[in-house]
């Protein structure tokens, strides 16, 4: 599941029950903030890309 516009900071927990979730928060403005969840039964690698622009 992708989400954006989460409108998360760091100090905001988001957690599923039998899913990991991955998140980028903003950290400065409003709004902002994508999260991917993947249900822990399917096998995943994360890939972390430092910038995306």
């Amino acid at each position: 599941m992708l989400l954006s516009e989460t409108w998360l900071r760091p100090g905001n927990k988001l957690s599923i029950i039998n899913y990991f979730t991955y998140r980028a928060d903003r950290l400065t403005g409003r709004g902002g903030g994508v999260a991917v969840l993947i249900k822990k039964d399917i096998r995943h690698s994360p890939i972390y890309f430092s910038n995306l622009q």
